[in-house]
């Protein structure tokens, strides 16, 4: 279990704005760890954060991929480079986004994803 206070700030504000929407969130580590969360079931989006090579969170997304093909995923880097943009949106990534991120857009665009989902269930 990695040490909360190693994770940056904007992850945090994300996850109080989505709990204030009414949404729940678990925070899922790279692995098996994320592997077993999707196979239970009821995630809903993801938002993949890797903290310093760009590899780490494709590697994320290919590995959500293989569970779930229609999850939506974001996915935050240090930097972008137009390889990794490619690799990403290949694998049907919802956004790529660099840091410093901003909370605002990020927390909009998963919550008006996730509306639009619950409103096409029923």
């Amino acid at each position: 279990m990695r040490d909360s206070t190693m994770v940056p700030s904007w992850v945090n504000e994300v996850h109080g704005r989505l709990r204030l929407a009414g949404l729940s969130v678990y925070r899922a580590y790279p692995g098996l760890d994320c592997i077993e969360r999707l196979q239970r079931g009821g995630v809903a989006a993801a938002v993949l954060w890797a903290e310093a090579d760009p590899g780490d969170g494709l590697g994320m997304l290919r590995m959500i991929r293989s569970v779930d093909l229609n999850l939506p995923c974001w996915l935050v880097l240090e930097d972008a480079t137009p390889g990794t943009l490619r690799a990403a949106f290949a694998l049907r990534a919802r956004s790529v986004m660099t840091q410093p991120v901003d909370v605002g857009a990020l927390s909009f665009s998963l919550t008006r994803t996730l509306a639009v989902t619950r409103r096409s269930e029923h």
